[in-house]
């Protein structure tokens, strides 16, 4: 099962090295610059997440990975700011895309322990290609696979 975006932000700030939320003590400028950093690709992980429909507690999708440059097009081809400022939501965004990746790859949770599971299989892989180029929710599907078997339709799936 893939993580969260909450999983991943706790991920991403450790990846960042901002362990520490506060910007009082500024005697630390790089964890300062480190703090707002994050801070300021968190704001827009929320504002993207807005815009897909999704949470912090959703579990990472297709949004942010088969299908992330696409997403991000029409994210920031919808904003109305600045070229600028563009440029700096598609740069943290390809941050998140980054650490969602080595997450990922690693199967690392966000305690820093591994995962059983290392990859998914092929079947799995496939599986969860299948259902996003449905549209449809899974729960959806599942309840249109027991109703064709219940009514003995095997086809319109």
């Amino acid at each position: 099962m893939l993580p969260t975006y909450d999983e991943l932000i706790t991920f991403h700030r450790n990846r960042l090295g901002g362990h520490d939320d506060s910007v009082a003590h500024t005697s630390d400028a790089p964890l300062v610059r480190a703090t707002q950093s994050f801070r300021n690709q968190l704001s827009t992980l929320n504002s993207f997440l807005s815009f897909q429909g999704k949470t912090s507690q959703s579990r990472i999708g297709r949004e942010l990975l088969n299908q992330f440059e696409d997403n991000l097009r029409r994210y920031i081809d919808g904003l109305p700011v600045t070229a600028h400022t563009k440029s700096d939501r598609r740069s943290h965004l390809r941050n998140w895309r980054r650490s969602a990746d080595e997450m990922l790859n690693a199967n690392i949770v966000p305690d820093g322990s591994t995962a059983r599971e290392k990859t998914l299989s092929p079947f799995h892989q496939c599986l969860r290609q299948a259902i996003a180029a449905n549209h449809e929710a899974p729960k959806t599907l599942a309840r249109l696979c027991i109703s064709s078997v219940l009514d003995g339709d095997s086809g319109g799936i």
